[in-house]
């Protein structure tokens, strides 16, 4: 299944952002998106069991330009990492949305004073470096019972804020976006905000804890039962595994940030991002499914190979030796054969 479309073109060395800023989007968007790419990616939808099927559903595209006179699109639910790795360097000039091969809107960046309008510079993790979940036995249990990773849909969070972008991004296209009417922001700040709405109900999450040991606030927070385990992998085991994932998968680490704050990622994918005072503690790996059409589910479940998945499985500090036990009688029963930890010491 595929619905990542892409088109290159030169601007023979024109600067990009004012460029594209001062073009007609209709004429440009028609010409740079080929008419059998707009039925193709107007059609492809995911369905419940992962395959796609022909509904008529709004595409939408972005289009990013750089230094290097280079146009790219993408279509804004992505299927691999490219167009985050064209973002680390390139400007998103806007967000087109189509509906049966006509632009029905176009939301544009806030870049006219570039200096609001920078990357987070997010450093890439190691193949090594270790990442943990913790669970409940009830969670724990279902995981290996049905070899399926839950993904929560991301406005079900707890965080009422998740995916949507700083205050000061509103404040940043009303206070620094010249040459644009009042009315032409607020439009901008109309399409932002429906923007939020569609990604946070189409947006499937499962959150993850990057240490390289285990960490007692989590097991207080997320795990505080005698019952309760943690599993432990490294970021090269997840990607590895990602490769036997039925539906498309991001994985990125979570960036914090302090009030007031704006860049270009926290304006377009603000899922990637988080208020830092309340939550930078969790350092979170965000394993994310970007599917158009489960809005009515509030979850998504997708299978995992266990055996690449998991490295060691940890009982909680509060166990006992009935816990060790259970957990052992339930890790036969569901023919799992991974290494079990009990008191920091490897027991099964």
């Amino acid at each position: 299944m595929k619905n990542h479309s892409k088109q290159t073109n030169k601007l023979n060395g024109l600067e990009p952002v004012k460029e594209i800023q001062n073009t007609d989007i209709s004429k440009f968007i028609v010409k740079t998106l080929p008419l059998h790419e707009k039925i193709r990616t107007n059609r492809l939808v995911i369905s419940k069991d992962g395959g796609s099927y022909g509904k008529e559903v709004p595409v939408r595209i972005f289009v990013l330009g750089g230094n290097d006179g280079e146009i790219s699109q993408f279509n804004t639910f992505y299927e691999d990492e490219k167009a985050f790795i064209k973002a680390n360097d390139h400007v998103i000039f806007f967000q087109v949305i189509m509906f049966e091969n006509k632009i029905v809107s176009h939301e544009y960046s806030p870049i006219s004073n570039n200096k609001y309008f920078r990357n987070s510079n997010n450093s890439p993790l190691l193949a090594n470096q270790k990442v943990w979940r913790y669970f409940n036995l009830t969670k724990f249990e279902d995981l290996i019972k049905n070899r399926t990773l839950f993904f929560n849909r991301l406005d079900r969070f707890i965080d009422k804020l998740e995916g949507i972008s700083p205050d000061s991004c509103e404040e940043c296209i009303l206070n620094t976006e010249t040459g644009k009417s009042i009315v032409e922001k607020h439009e901008n700040i109309r399409l932002m905000k429906e923007r939020f709405n569609f990604a946070r109900n189409s947006t499937f999450t499962s959150c993850w804890h990057i240490n390289n040991k285990q960490n007692e606030r989590m097991w207080k927070e997320y795990a505080n039962e005698r019952s309760s385990v943690a599993i432990e992998t490294t970021y090269g085991d997840i990607m590895s595994a990602k490769e036997d994932v039925q539906l498309p998968l991001h994985i990125e680490k979570i960036r914090y940030f302090d009030e007031p704050f704006v860049n270009q990622e926290s304006y377009w994918f603000p899922f990637l991002f988080k208020r830092r005072a309340p939550y930078e503690w969790e350092n979170e790996l965000r394993l994310s499914i970007y599917a158009y059409n489960y809005d009515n589910q509030t979850y998504i479940r997708t299978k995992v190979p266990l055996d690449k998945f998991i490295k060691k499985i940890h009982l909680s500090p509060l166990a006992k030796k009935h816990e060790l036990i259970n957990i052992e009688k339930m890790l036969k029963m569901h023919k799992v054969n991974i290494p079990v930890y009990f008191k920091n010491k490897r027991v099964i």
